[in-house]
Protein backbone atom coordinates (compact mmCIF):
# COMPACT_ATOMS: atom_id res chain seq x y z
CA UNK A 1 0.00 0.00 0.00
CA UNK A 2 0.68 3.36 -0.92
CA UNK A 3 -0.19 6.90 1.66
CA UNK A 4 0.82 9.92 0.34
CA UNK A 5 -0.29 13.64 1.93
CA UNK A 6 -2.15 16.07 -0.15
CA UNK A 7 0.45 18.22 -1.39
CA UNK A 8 -0.17 21.09 0.21
CA UNK A 9 0.92 19.32 3.59
CA UNK A 10 4.53 18.35 2.29
CA UNK A 11 7.35 20.83 3.15
CA UNK A 12 9.76 21.36 -0.22
CA UNK A 13 13.19 22.42 1.36
CA UNK A 14 15.89 22.28 -1.28
CA UNK A 15 14.30 19.17 -3.04
CA UNK A 16 13.52 17.25 -0.60
CA UNK A 17 9.93 16.45 0.29
CA UNK A 18 9.40 16.50 3.92
CA UNK A 19 6.71 15.06 6.22
CA UNK A 20 5.43 17.23 9.03
CA UNK A 21 4.02 14.36 10.89
CA UNK A 22 7.68 13.32 11.12
CA UNK A 23 8.80 16.24 12.55
CA UNK A 24 5.79 16.71 15.20
CA UNK A 25 6.42 12.97 16.14
CA UNK A 26 9.75 13.76 17.21
CA UNK A 27 8.88 17.00 18.71
CA UNK A 28 6.00 15.48 20.54
CA UNK A 29 8.49 12.17 21.67
CA UNK A 30 9.93 15.36 24.50
CA UNK A 31 8.02 14.91 27.65
CA UNK A 32 7.28 18.47 28.09
CA UNK A 33 5.22 18.76 24.86
CA UNK A 34 1.71 18.56 24.76
CA UNK A 35 0.80 19.38 21.47
CA UNK A 36 2.63 20.44 18.02
CA UNK A 37 2.05 21.30 14.92
CA UNK A 38 4.25 22.02 11.75
CA UNK A 39 3.63 24.01 8.83
CA UNK A 40 5.98 25.13 5.81
CA UNK A 41 6.54 28.50 5.82
CA UNK A 42 7.32 29.97 1.92
CA UNK A 43 11.34 31.05 1.67
CA UNK A 44 12.66 32.67 -1.52
CA UNK A 45 14.11 31.33 -3.95
CA UNK A 46 11.36 28.08 -3.75
CA UNK A 47 12.15 26.07 -0.06
CA UNK A 48 9.98 26.56 2.41
CA UNK A 49 10.66 26.48 5.72
CA UNK A 50 9.70 24.06 8.40
CA UNK A 51 8.25 26.12 11.12
CA UNK A 52 6.63 24.48 14.39
CA UNK A 53 4.24 25.40 17.15
CA UNK A 54 4.26 23.90 20.38
CA UNK A 55 2.30 23.86 23.47
CA UNK A 56 4.22 22.49 26.58
CA UNK A 57 3.71 21.33 29.77
CA UNK A 58 3.06 24.64 32.51
CA UNK A 59 5.94 25.10 34.56
CA UNK A 60 8.14 23.70 31.91
CA UNK A 61 11.85 24.37 31.24
CA UNK A 62 11.57 24.79 27.32
CA UNK A 63 12.51 27.73 25.90
CA UNK A 64 9.80 30.00 24.54
CA UNK A 65 9.99 32.32 21.83
CA UNK A 66 6.56 33.89 22.12
CA UNK A 67 4.23 32.99 24.77
CA UNK A 68 1.45 35.16 23.15
CA UNK A 69 0.65 32.62 20.32
CA UNK A 70 -2.14 30.35 20.91
CA UNK A 71 -2.67 27.27 18.48
CA UNK A 72 -5.64 27.81 16.47
CA UNK A 73 -8.02 25.46 16.28
CA UNK A 74 -11.24 24.48 13.14
CA UNK A 75 -14.76 24.02 14.76
CA UNK A 76 -14.43 20.59 15.24
CA UNK A 77 -11.76 20.46 17.43
CA UNK A 78 -8.28 20.29 15.36
CA UNK A 79 -5.15 22.28 15.12
CA UNK A 80 -5.71 24.60 12.08
CA UNK A 81 -2.72 24.02 9.93
CA UNK A 82 -4.32 26.75 7.29
CA UNK A 83 -4.65 29.64 10.69
CA UNK A 84 -0.74 28.70 11.75
CA UNK A 85 0.74 28.82 8.37
CA UNK A 86 -0.49 32.18 8.05
CA UNK A 87 0.46 33.46 11.73
CA UNK A 88 3.89 32.03 10.48
CA UNK A 89 4.07 33.87 7.39
CA UNK A 90 3.30 37.24 9.34
CA UNK A 91 5.57 36.78 12.22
Amino acid sequence: MNFSLPIDKIIKYRGIQISPSKIENLLRSHIDVVKVSVVGVPHIPEDEYSTAFVTKIPCSKLSERDSKIKMPHTASGKISRKDLKAIAENY
